[in-house]
């Protein structure tokens, strides 16, 4: 409900049917954070009212005590579950949800709760904490339970862990997932490990001793973020007594007498005498802020479909100096913020198994409340195994990309347009990123600006102009060649108020050919064909990476026709999406994206999706030109300056790129700065000027321009001459 009133105030006073563009707030005088959120994984709402920042970790603060919702197994199957969005912790390979088993009293900062001592073997001891995000740690921590006995009657205060080793890492890696090297063997009762099972470290160990008598452990390192701990109950002369009777290898054990003894336990079930040393808790202690903090939103219903325009946000920058927070600009911390919008309120499909067990889509309440999980666990330490498709039994959940965008990539400038199709659900994650423990930013508010649609949808193809309908069902062109391309949109007007511009962003320079309006659509949707007519637009406008073309008419529910456009464009990536909107001119509105779909039957593509081919991997810099073989930079206006012209191929994102002019014997002796640069011609220009601004002698010098990447065919040299 509070959504929806804050949303219905935003819009008073600005009048949906002008289009004038409106904001979507959250915090400061917009929606609370608090309440407003699904995950949140070391998020302080109280240091500052209305604003968010980083749970700042004070000295002998417990963190493992400020993360909540826990999970405990490897792998949950929980939909709410999201890797490094939620802490787990797991006891072997991948968990179990027996209370006595898992970590469930481990994680309580209840020293009186505890895993009840078992007769099991060692191997099967340990526990791996997944807090989500990296924190600022220097010691771990456990203790023995400060109340309760053993069944011989000993205190459990006094029941010390013999022997351990305690590892840790930063970030998520494979190695988590990774079982120790062993071989089960199997009997009617129970599974015991070979000798060569062994608990897999984390990437550091800092902490690993062999005998212990103390109920109380700090293990110390040095101060550094730490995401993943993982505890191991390891084998010591203490257990001798009660382990050599059932065959555990003991220090100084030989490999063989071990074999020999452990097959006289194999039809004993489990162990006759409960393990040594009972934990109660385990700690973790650091201070400072921790390396990144996720805030993510509900899906939030903002009562109409919407076009999104900019995204802004307030932050504050802060440093804790002698134990006090102050705001200061040069805190290396920052904020990243993902956006998805959707037509409808899950962005996921659910499935059923059929009876011939193929997949049918199921309600969310149907698959979560009446569907079993497929996957059974057969013992507690047995991997889930899959059971035999039918009905009744949960199938896969997909994503519903007809509905919904996928998230955005982090935006971490304020003002950014968000570039995503319209919708009525929107979802934020928020990302909170620090370099150091003592920088963190503080996130006041943040708004997208907002407006009425321009037609209930917008729906667009790319083809060749020569191959409308590809074999293969996609477009294809060679990479770096001019290519004539045909571009056809169509639009489904329900009340909205049309456009009358189109911008089509292919990402590199595009040429104009021409603008067809095609006949009035009536009956089949898709029409089999469509019968164009070339007309002059009122304006074409070539910008540095596509065309915006002011239409002569405006397209409107009463006006409703297709549009053809063709052009001809370079294509630089493998894959490249030759995206497009439509614009209101007489309205201050939002521009409306255009989504792939299927136009006319002439094309065959449905698709905005071009994909480029090269006989081998393409060079990232090629086409390597100079204006000149020499030039004359004396001034006189004539041959002053060289102009350098390349193609950059494949670059995921702007990439540096470095050039540089070196002497013949190998000295640099100039260099030209260009900043960061994405696929596409670029042209620079050089003075003939030094690195101190003098300018060269005469002479033959070596041009050299290559991108920042270790890929192979990312630089190149060529001769130039300088004379006077």
């Amino acid at each position: 409900m509070l959504i929806r009133i804050c949303l219905s105030l935003s819009l008073l006073g600005t009048g949906v049917g002008n289009a004038q563009i409106t904001t979507w707030q959250l915090g400061g005088s917009g929606l609370d954070w608090v309440g407003n959120d699904t995950t949140r994984v070391m998020i302080d709402f109280a240091a500052s009212a209305g604003s968010i920042q980083p749970q700042y970790i004070e000295a002998g603060q417990n963190i493992i005590q400020l993360a909540d919702d826990w999970f405990f197994r490897r792998a949950p199957r929980e939909l709410n579950f999201a890797r490094g969005e939620s802490p787990r912790i797991w006891k072997w390979n991948n968990g179990t949800g027996a209370n006595t088993e898992n970590g469930t009293f481990l994680v309580d900062g209840d020293s009186t709760t505890y895993n009840v001592p078992k007769a099991e073997e060692i191997e099967q001891q340990f526990f791996t904490i997944d807090l989500a995000v990296p924190v600022p740690a220097q010691q771990f921590g456990f203790f023995t339970p400060s109340q309760g006995f053993r069944s011989n009657g000993k205190k459990l205060r006094e029941d010390a862990v013999p022997a351990y080793q305690v590892s840790i890492q930063e970030e998520d890696s494979p190695l988590l997932d990774q079982k120790a090297d062993c071989a089960t063997v199997a009997s009617s009762s129970s599974s015991i490990l070979s000798d060569d099972c062994g608990v897999l470290p984390l990437e550091k160990i800092v902490g690993q001793v062999t005998e212990n008598f103390e109920p109380d452990i700090r293990v110390d390192f040095p101060p550094q973020y730490v995401r993943f701990i993982r505890y191991a109950r390891k084998l010591s002369i203490i257990d001798a007594e009660d382990l050599n009777r059932c065959g555990q290898v003991v220090a100084g054990e030989s490999k063989n007498n071990a074999q020999a003894t452990r097959k006289g336990c194999a039809g004993q079930g489990n162990l006759a005498t409960a393990l040594k040393g009972t934990v109660a808790d385990f700690e973790l202690f650091g201070e400072g802020a921790p390396k990144n903090v996720v805030y993510k939103t509900k899906i939030i219903d903002l009562g109409t479909e919407q076009n999104f325009g900019r995204l802004f946000f307030a932050a504050t920058p802060m440093r804790v100096i002698d134990g006090t927070a102050v705001e200061t600009p040069k805190a290396d911390a920052w904020v990243e913020v993902e956006v998805r919008t959707g037509r409808d309120d899950d962005p996921n499909l659910y499935h059923e198994f059929t009876i011939l067990g193929s997949e049918k889509i199921v309600s969310r309440e149907h698959y979560e409340n009446v569907l079993i999980d497929r996957f059974v666990r057969r013992c507690t330490l047995c991997d889930p195994e899959p059971r035999a498709p039918k009905p009744g039994l949960r199938a896969s959940i997909t994503y519903d990309s007809d509905n919904w965008t996928f998230w955005s990539t982090a935006i971490s400038q304020s003002g950014k347009p968000l570039e995503l199709r319209n919708g009525r659900y929107i979802q934020l994650l928020i990302t909170l990123q620090s370099r150091t423990f003592s920088d963190f930013v503080r996130l006041d508010s943040l708004w997208i600006e907002q407006a009425p649609l321009l037609a209930q949808q917008v729906v667009g193809e790319v083809a060749r102009l020569d191959e409308k309908q590809p074999a293969r069902g996609f477009t294809q062109v060679a990479l770096g060649e001019m290519t004539d391309f045909v571009y056809d949109i169509s639009a489904r007007f329900e009340s909205e108020t049309g456009f009358d511009a189109l911008r089509v962003r292919t990402g590199a320079r595009t040429l104009f050919k021409s603008l067809e309006i095609g006949a009035a659509i009536d009956g089949e949707d898709p029409p089999e064909s469509v019968s164009f007519t070339q007309v002059p637009p009122e304006q074409v406008i070539e910008e540095a990476d596509g065309l915006l073309i002011h239409l002569p008419e405006p397209i409107t529910g009463q006006r409703n026709r297709p549009i053809r456009l063709v052009f001809a464009a370079e294509v630089f990536d493998l894959a490249t999406t030759f995206q497009g909107e439509v614009i209101d001119r007489s309205r201050a509105g939002l521009p409306q994206f255009i989504v792939d779909g299927d136009v006319t039957k002439e094309l065959s593509t449905n698709s905005l999706r071009v994909l480029g081919t090269s006989g081998a991997a393409p060079d990232l810099l090629q086409d390597l030109t100079l204006s000149a073989s020499a030039f004359t930079p004396n001034g006189d206006g004539v041959n002053d300056e060289l102009q350098i012209r390349y193609g950059l191929f494949h670059l995921p994102e702007a990439v540096p790129v470095v050039l540089e002019v070196y002497s013949l014997d190998g000295r640099k002796v100039a260099a030209v700065d260009t900043g960061a640069q994405r696929s596409g011609t670029q042209s620079v220009r050089w003075d003939g000027r030094d690195q101190d601004g003098q300018l060269l002698s005469p002479g033959i010098y070596l041009l050299s321009i290559a991108v920042a990447s270790e890929s192979a065919g990312s630089k190149k040299i060529q001769p130039i001459g300088i004379v006077y």
